[in-house]
């Protein structure tokens, strides 16, 4: 009887889809530009990842605490894409893969601050549990066709037109 619940899932699927890149386009982007040190600055780029979730949690939920949970959902989901989708724009740049990454935790960070309260603000007590569960099924499942399409996208075309997509999909 929620609808707004029902459309929340929906928008979750589309994010899951742009986030598994993290953990599939950019890792094989790496590997194709790096070639045997793909796999290590990948394991760099994670180690990035979870400093800068550990150090910035804090700062981040003090800055955003006056925000509707909505806000930060859509911060976090701008930051999330700008941070991915701008490897459209460099190959063999380590740098920039780190400054990205940043950006890219950065909003992480802000959209569980947003999406955890706003679910528990709108889902009762006594389904929170499975709401919670039939939620992470399906967003896993639409993050593994997205990876599917963004793969075949990779291999008929680039790695270029992957992230278009993906951005695309971001606008979304």
């Amino acid at each position: 009887s929620r609808k707004l619940l029902i459309f929340f899932i929906v928008l979750e699927c589309i994010i899951s889809i742009i986030y598994g890149q993290f953990n599939y386009l950019l890792p094989m982007q790496m590997d194709e530009f790096f070639f045997e040190q793909g796999a290590f600055y990948f394991g760099m780029m994670t180690s990035i990842n979870g400093f800068v979730v550990i150090s910035c949690t804090p700062i981040l939920t003090q800055l955003t605490l006056r925000w509707n949970d909505v806000s930060r959902i859509i911060l976090g989901e701008f930051l999330q894409i700008i941070g991915l989708c701008a490897c459209f724009f460099y190959s063999d740049n380590l740098i920039c893969y780190i400054m990205t990454m940043v950006v890219f935790t950065l909003g992480e960070v802000v959209h569980t601050l947003g999406s955890s309260p706003y679910i528990s603000k709108r889902v009762p007590s006594s389904h929170r549990g499975r709401f919670t569960s039939m939620n992470n099924i399906i967003r896993q499942s639409a993050s593994s066709i997205g990876n599917t399409f963004v793969g075949k996208i990779v291999v008929v075309y680039t790695f270029k037109a992957g992230w278009i997509a993906v951005g695309c999909l971001g606008i979304v």
